[in-house]
């Protein structure tokens, strides 16, 4: 009996049906928790960063992630994990009280130091250099992250006390939420930041230069510092090619070879990364029959050698043929063997 793979939709902490913007966001954050560099203690960081990754590659592609879709609505009436209780009441007193006061306004968001960059299968095979606009956010000055600051005369807020933060329970659970009345400041009354709109943050752009290693892989993790002096975390996204597939460092191509050809042999020109090699057909290429060139794949990070290049022929037969010329295709066969 076949065993079905993990649900992607769960490995990456999803509903069925999220949006590729959902899927994308998503596998940002658990590559950059996950990644095997940043667990190197964990014995299981591999097999759990290739699972993440192989989720957002099948959520990635429209025709999978439609069929898988479809597949879940057929089997299921409900989402593909059942609901956190404890993320469902959050939300419950998020929307009444507003959301959860931050103990350091100045702490910066994960997120903000991680960026998923999408790469052409060319960049990430041969390495490239790409120089890109960076959007970070930092704390309001003004207001110190609030965004909101005390008008004169200001008074301390009579529902928190002060604290900027209240604590509400509902049985053994405990939120400490922000006040909504003093809006985490402690006091009242309150003005809206104007530096911010009340955001609490400003946005700011630096141009980056981001260097891709050759032979770079979906999920690869690059560390880099910014002009500015921020550590910034980029996982990489491989788009796919057209008709190259990866195998480790070697790579796949699919070659059309006529049935003339295939009988007699000869000379044909097969795509690589440097553009096209010529390669011989010996004759009597049967059907599945692969040509490996060694030395013309993907490079090895670290090492000065390459993967090869797996060339699988595909046979082109016409669908009428002629008797005539089947017989002179064999006869020049026969001739070129002797």
């Amino acid at each position: 009996m076949h065993r079905r793979g993990p649900d992607p939709y769960q490995v990456l902490g999803l509903e069925v049906g999220s949006s590729q913007e959902d899927v994308r966001r998503a596998f940002r954050r658990l590559a950059f928790r996950c990644h095997p560099d940043r667990n190197p203690l964990d014995p299981f960081a591999e097999e759990r960063f290739r699972r993440i990754t192989d989720a957002f590659q099948a959520l990635m592609n429209p025709a999978a992630k439609a069929a898988h879709d479809r597949q879940q609505s057929a089997t299921s009436c409900g989402p593909g994990a059942a609901p956190d209780p404890f993320d469902v009441l959050a939300r419950q007193f998020a929307q009444v009280f507003g959301p959860c006061r931050r103990e350091d306004p100045g702490e910066p968001d994960e997120d903000d130091d991680l960026v998923l960059l999408r790469v052409s299968f060319f960049d990430a095979a041969l390495g490239a250099r790409r120089r890109m606009q960076m959007e970070r956010t930092r704390v309001c000055g003004d207001c110190s992250g609030f965004g909101a600051r005390p008008v004169k005369e200001s008074s301390t807020c009579g529902r928190c006390k002060g604290r900027g933060s209240l604590v509400v329970r509902d049985g053994l659970l405990a939120l400490d939420i922000r006040c909504p009345d003093c809006r985490g400041l402690g006091v009242v009354p309150w003005s809206v930041c104007e530096r911010c709109s009340g955001g609490g943050r400003i946005r700011s752009w630096e141009e980056i230069e981001v260097d891709i290693p050759a032979g770079a892989v979906t999920g690869q993790l690059l560390q880099l510092r910014t002009p500015s002096g921020r550590e910034l975390s980029i996982v990489l996204e491989v788009e796919p090619h057209e008709f190259f597939r990866r195998k480790g460092f070697d790579l796949v191509v699919r070659v059309k070879v006529n049935m003339s050809l295939a009988l007699r042999g000869g000379m044909l020109e097969a795509p690589c990364l440097q553009g096209e090699i010529p390669i011989e057909i010996p004759a009597g290429l049967q059907a599945g029959q692969c040509l490996r060139l060694a030395g013309y794949g993907l490079p090895v990070p670290g090492e000065s050698r390459r993967g090869d290049l797996v060339v699988e022929f595909d046979i082109s037969v016409p669908r009428r043929l002629g008797l005539g010329k089947l017989l002179a295709d064999l006869a020049g066969a026969r001739e070129e063997d002797d």
